[in-house]
């Protein structure tokens, strides 16, 4: 079980990256350090932004199973 919970936390982690990287409407992560929207989506083309798109769901539904299987693996007491 101790196992399974470091690779939740792992997992869940990830998630957080990978969200927090990812630009929003008009800021990305970038707007809370002060930079504009133009510096941080010049930088990243279209392709990447749909790559960190398609791995946050892949993480999504790992976290999704990891936390089913953790809970299901709990004793009842």
């Amino acid at each position: 079980m101790d196992i399974l919970l470091a690779i939740h936390i792992l997992i869940s982690v990830c998630l957080i990256v990978l969200i927090l990287i990812q630009t929003q409407k008009e800021q990305g992560v970038m707007g809370l350090f002060g930079q504009g929207s133009s510096s941080s989506s010049s930088q990243r083309g279209l392709g990447s932004e749909e790559s960190l798109k398609i791995w946050t769901k892949r993480v999504a539904i790992l976290f999704v199973c990891s936390s089913l299987l953790m809970a299901f693996l709990q004793p009842l007491s």
